[in-house]
């Protein structure tokens, strides 16, 4: 079944997509159990130009596709963060109240969302170029530049910067800084690294507050770093 038959208000992707949606990735699943956000996208060429959103190849090749509703009768996760956002299986069941059972899946990389909705709410559209890697549909910026230099962050499946390069415009290494970041389990920031020898080291509570934090580069600047914090707690 064609995943637009089963999406209200859906008259504008009718319009675009006569023939049905070709390929499909799941972008994001959100949802408090009450209310839920689906985010889909697709490379399938639209039949017709929207003007504002430019030519096709030139000014983006990718459409993403936001989805919400109210009501959510069950759903099942398995392996989340397996999925790298490429192209899935879907695979959509009638049932005989009007339910829907809609599965998005990739045998391949092992991972699974099946969702029980009566329906899904077509909320709007966005485009942008998938392989530019400039600024990701998810909000991730990823490359920042101007004449004196350049900035480029990588990011982990679940989108923090694990990884930030600055280049210079001579573009050598020695032109090259590098900052890496490590998280933990629960996603705090635990440290830091960067290739000009600088390191800081952080642990929480089991709250989540920060309790300890070490910094390191070299005597001097450690001593300075020691006295700035100290100065703070006294004021």
């Amino acid at each position: 079944m064609n995943i637009i038959e089963i999406i209200s208000r859906n008259h504008f992707l009718k319009q675009i997509y006569p023939n049905g949606i070709m390929d499909i990735s799941l972008v994001s699943f959100s949802t408090d159990l009450s209310n839920y956000i689906l985010t889909i996208r697709t490379s399938t060429k639209p039949s017709v130009e929207i003007e504002k959103w430019g030519l096709w190849l030139k000014d983006y090749d990718t459409v993403e596709i936001e989805l919400r509703n109210s009501f959510i009768k069950g759903m099942k996760c398995q392996n989340w963060s397996h999925n790298n956002r490429n192209i899935c299986q879907v695979e959509i069941k009638n049932q005989e109240d009007g339910l829907k059972i809609i599965r998005f899946y990739d045998n391949n990389s092992n991972w699974l969302l099946e969702l029980e909705v009566y329906r899904l709410v077509f909320q709007g559209c966005k485009t942008y170029m998938k392989e530019d890697k400039d600024y990701y549909a998810q909000q991730q910026l990823c490359r920042g530049a101007n004449p004196q230099g350049e900035v480029v962050f990588s990011h982990d499946k679940k989108g923090r910067v694990i990884k930030e390069e600055q280049i210079l415009p001579n573009g050598g290494k020695a032109d090259r800084i590098a900052i890496e970041h490590e998280y933990d389990q629960w996603g705090g920031h635990t440290g830091l690294r960067s290739s000009l020898g600088a390191e800081q080291n952080t642990s929480y509570t089991p709250l989540g507050e920060t309790e300890t934090l070490h910094a390191r580069q070299s005597e001097e600047s450690v001593s300075d770093y020691i006295i700035d914090m100290e100065e703070l707690l006294l004021s």
